[in-house]
């Protein structure tokens, strides 16, 4: 597995807030990612940029895959799936991003 690509961990940070010009009442995508935060932290982000309240627009979410790498499968790998040759490719994580679009009111 000389190839390998070591697995990297996204836990991410605190969530953000981007203003979406909208011509009239301010609006935000908010940003929580990671495997730390859920989207409650979203919504707690949503409440300070919108102290007077906000109505929901859209909420968003997906997991992609971010350490990938090749490798021959060794050892007992390889005689249990035998029918595996050569290169392989490993997906060793997932990136977590998590949105949600309000319009504060």
């Amino acid at each position: 597995m000389r190839y390998l690509i070591p697995v990297v961990l996204l836990l991410g940070g605190c969530a953000t807030a981007t203003e979406i010009k909208t011509g009239g009442t301010p609006a935000y995508m908010i940003g929580c990612h990671g495997m730390i935060q859920s989207l409650a932290s979203c919504f707690e982000k949503a409440n300070e940029v919108c102290p007077a309240g906000y109505t929901t627009i859209a909420i968003n979410g997906e997991a992609i895959p971010i350490a990938v790498g090749q490798g021959t499968l060794q050892g007992a790998a390889s005689q249990n799936f035998a029918a595996l040759s050569g290169q392989q490719t490993f997906i060793g994580g997932s990136g977590i991003y998590r949105y949600l679009t309000v319009q504060c009111r």
